[in-house]
């Protein structure tokens, strides 16, 4: 059992889930939180937080890949932004 990420809620759910109170994709969240701990803190600390919300292997691998499709987003954002400075 966790708490929902959403800051409004904090409802006590099932790790992997929809809060029932808020709708809030928890999955979602924790890769949103996994990935600044990976831009912010590194690798290491990367690892470790996944190990501690996903102890199976075959779900953190699963997460992992959408993590990546995150990352992506977030670097394309980014670009775009660099984009629209350099236009200016």
């Amino acid at each position: 059992m966790i708490q929902c990420y959403n800051g409004d809620c904090k409802f006590t759910i099932l790790r992997n889930t929809e809060c029932s109170n808020c709708g809030t994709d928890n999955t979602l969240e924790v890769l949103e939180a996994a990935f600044k701990k990976l831009e912010v803190n590194g690798l290491e600390s990367f690892n470790e937080f996944m190990l501690a919300h996903f102890p199976l292997k075959e779900i953190r691998d699963k997460h992992e890949v959408r993590l990546l499709s995150l990352e992506k987003e977030h670097l394309t954002s980014k670009l775009q932004k660099i984009q629209k400075v350099q236009v200016k």
